[in-house]
């Protein structure tokens, strides 16, 4: 709720996994008779040229990601005047074309913190394959993703505080490749 008791529309809504599942439902059956289906389809394709990933308050599912920092990311938080400290830690996660596994890995190992990054510094490059679905995040630990080649919706609902919210086989940042990785195995049986 806003300051005013008024409900925000993009959040707040306190579900079970259930009837989170049942609005993927909905979602992936273009909205049934509740919502019109080109608005459906309208809202979850990208939504402005400045982000392809991004549709109307939806994130967008494309069916890989992969990761590259390379030399010249390096070069431009030189340029950018980033501490000797955070340089090398950025040299240690060069890459190219990694999982978002790999890369976290390699973050981890290197100590480094994106977010202590310059603002605004490309540090990194994101390369995205053909969307198959859509999905929503929210804070921290529910998440809901519909997969449409897969006709396929999955639901991720851990409290924010769990001990285990960020453990390596519950971290919402496994969790989209877990889904896709299913997903392809759906798909491969058909």
């Amino acid at each position: 709720m806003d300051a005013r008791g008024l409900p925000n529309g993009f959040a707040d809504l306190f579900l079970h996994a259930r009837d989170l599942g049942r609005l993927g439902v909905l979602a992936l059956r273009d909205g049934e008779d509740l919502i019109r289906a080109d608005w459906m389809q309208q809202s979850t394709g990208p939504a402005t040229p400045l982000n392809d990933q991004m549709g109307l308050l939806w994130y967008l599912l494309p069916a890989w990601t992969r990761y590259s920092v390379t030399p010249a990311h390096v070069q431009a938080a030189r340029d950018a005047g980033v501490n000797d400290a955070q340089l090398q830690a950025l040299e240690a996660c060069t890459c190219r074309e990694a999982t978002r596994e790999d890369l976290l890995n390699r973050l981890s190992r290197a100590a480094l913190v994106p977010q202590d990054l310059p603002a605004g510094l490309n540090w990194m490059t994101v390369h995205a394959g053909p969307q198959v679905g859509f999905r929503h995040d929210g804070f921290r630990g529910q998440n809901l993703i519909v997969h449409r080649d897969a006709e396929l919706v999955a639901v991720r609902m851990i409290s924010w505080d769990h001990s285990q919210v960020e453990a390596p086989g519950s971290a919402f940042s496994v969790f989209p490749d877990r889904v896709l990785a299913l997903a392809q195995a759906s798909l491969s049986l058909r």
